[in-house]
């Protein structure tokens, strides 16, 4: 997952896991949004001045 605030990619996230208990699509739909959603909260705090 691209730490991403639309004009550079800061850095990733990466994950991973055994694929004979989870297929791909099973993994996402468990963990996509969540991975997502820090993602987001990473880039959010690298566009706040420090000490906020």
């Amino acid at each position: 997952m691209a730490l991403f605030d639309g004009r550079r990619v800061h850095g990733s996230i990466n994950f991973r896991w055994i694929r004979t208990a989870f297929t791909v699509e099973d993994f996402a739909a468990r963990h996509l949004a969540d991975l997502q959603d820090a993602a987001r909260e990473i880039v959010g705090s690298l566009q706040r001045p420090q000490g906020s």
